[in-house]
C-alpha cells in the first residue's frame, strides 16, 4: 500500500498493539494519546492521511528513526507510554539527488543537494494523493471525497568545522468532502499540522557539544457541525499551537562518563471545542512548562553500561492547578555476545493532560 511506511518495524516490536501509523497504538496498555511523537524534536499532534491508513511522514524524506518504550532518555517527558523520534535528511551537500514515488494512495517527489557544495544543502519533500483525481469520474457512492498533501523542507549550513546551523519546516493538510443537495461539495472534516523549527549545533572543543533550538507548532481540526448532531450551519473547531526553547550540551570523560544536560521553557495554547444538539463554544487555554534534566551515561566495561538520569518539570496551567514532578530514569545493559543484550531499565514519566481527536464521521 504504501512503500515509504517509515513504522513498519515499530509495530512488530513486543508490546504494541495497532499499526503506528495511524497514531491510535497501544503501547504496553497505554492509550493512543500516550504516545509523544517528534519531528525534529517538534511535537507533532495527528500523524495520519487517508482515514488513518497512510502515515503523515514521508519516507523519502526521512533520515531516522528512534523509538522509545521502556527507557527515556533524560530529555523526553509529557508522555506516559512510548517517545517516537524523527529526523528529518539533511540534504546532501556534494551531489544532487532527485526521488519520486508512487504509491497506491500517493506520488511523492523529494529533492536535494548543495547550494555551496560542502557548506550548503537543502533538502524539499512534497507528497499528495491522486486517487481523489478520478473521483470526477465515479459517482458520490464510490469515490473517496478525501485529498491531503504533505511538505517537507531542510536548509543545513556548516558555518565553520564547529558550528552548524539547521532550518526544517513541516506543513499538512487532509480535507473531507461531501456533496450537498445543490450538487456542490463541502469540507465535511479537515485537520492540518505545521512546523518550523530552527537549531544552532556548536562543538565547543573535542569533549564538549552543545545544542540550541526555538521551533513553533500549529495542529488545527475543524468539523461541520451538522455532521456531528449540531443543528448550526458552521464549524466546530479545535487545535494546539506551541512555542518551545530547548538548549542542551554533553562531555565525555576519558571515554568512560557520558555527561549530559539542558532545559526546555515552552508555552501551549488549547483551543478546546465542544458542542450540544445546539450551540457551539471555543475557549483557550494557556499553559507555561519548564523541565531541567541531566543524565550520567558510564562505561563500566566493553560489555556493561549504566545509565542514571532525572528530569524536573513545572507544569503551569493558567487559571489552573500547578503541577511539580521529579522524573528518574535508570538503565543497566550487558552484551555477553555481540548480537544479545540484556537490559534492565526504569522510568518515570507523568502526563498531565490528555486529549481527545475527531478524526472520522460516523
Amino acid at each position: 500500500f504504501n512503500t515509504s511506511d517509515i513504522f513498519s518495524q515499530i509495530q512488530t516490536l513486543p508490546g504494541i498493539i495497532g499499526s503506528p501509523v495511524n497514531g491510535n497504538f497501544q503501547v504496553n496498555g497505554g492509550s493512543g494519546d500516550e504516545n509523544l511523537i517528534l519531528l525534529d524534536g517538534v511535537p507533532v499532534y495527528h500523524i495520519n492521511h487517508l482515514n488513518a491508513m497512510l502515515s503523515a511522514f514521508n519516507g523519502d524524506a526521512i533520515k531516522n528513526i528512534a523509538f522509545h518504550k521502556s527507557y527515556f532518555p533524560a530529555q523526553f517527558e509529557g508522555r506516559l507510554s512510548s517517545v517516537t523520534d524523527i529526523k528529518l535528511k539533511d540534504g546532501n551537500k556534494e551531489k544532487y539527488i532527485q526521488t519520486l514515488t508512487l504509491d497506491m494512495p500517493a506520488a511523492s517527489a523529494v529533492c536535494e543537494g548543495p547550494i555551496i557544495k560542502n557548506k550548503l544543502s537543502y533538502m524539499i519533500g512534497a507528497r499528495s494523493s491522486w486517487l481523489d483525481f478520478f473521483d470526477n469520474l465515479s459517482s458520490d457512492d464510490t469515490n473517496m471525497n478525501h485529498s491531503f498533501f504533505d511538505f517537507n523542507g531542510k536548509l543545513s549550513y556548516d558555518i565553520n568545522d564547529h558550528t552548524s546551523l539547521h532550518f526544517s519546516a513541516y506543513k499538512t493538510k487532509d480535507n473531507y468532502l461531501y456533496s450537498t443537495e445543490l450538487d456542490k461539495k463541502q469540507s465535511i472534516l479537515s485537520w492540518n499540522n505545521e512546523i518550523y523549527a530552527l537549531q544552532f549545533n556548536s562543538l565547543i572543543n573535542k569533549k564538549v557539544t552543545s545544542t540550541t533550538s526555538i521551533s513553533y507548532s500549529n495542529y488545527s481540526n475543524k468539523v461541520y457541525a451538522p455532521e456531528i448532531g449540531v443543528a448550526i450551519l458552521s464549524y466546530l473547531k479545535g487545535g494546539i499551537r506551541e512555542l518551545n526553547f530547548v538548549s542542551n550540551f554533553s562531555t565525555t570523560v576519558n571515554n568512560i562518563f557520558k555527561l549530559s544536560g539542558g532545559f526546555k521553557i515552552s508555552h501551549e495554547q488549547f483551543n478546546l471545542a465542544s458542542a450540544t444538539d445546539s450551540t457551539l463554544d471555543n475557549h483557550k487555554v494557556n499553559i507555561n512548562q519548564i523541565s531541567l534534566f541531566y543524565s550520567n551515561n558510564i562505561r563500566i566495561s566493553d560489555k556493561i553500561f549504566a545509565e542514571g538520569a532525572v528530569n524536573f518539570i513545572s507544569y503551569l496551567p493558567q487559571n489552573f492547578q500547578d503541577f511539580f514532578s521529579i522524573q528518574p530514569r535508570f538503565s543497566f545493559k550487558y552484551s555477553p555476545q555481540e548480537n544479545h543484550l540484556l537490559y534492565l531499565d526504569f522510568s518515570k514519566m507523568e502526563q498531565f493532560y490528555h486529549y481527545i481527536r475527531v478524526d472520522v464521521i460516523p
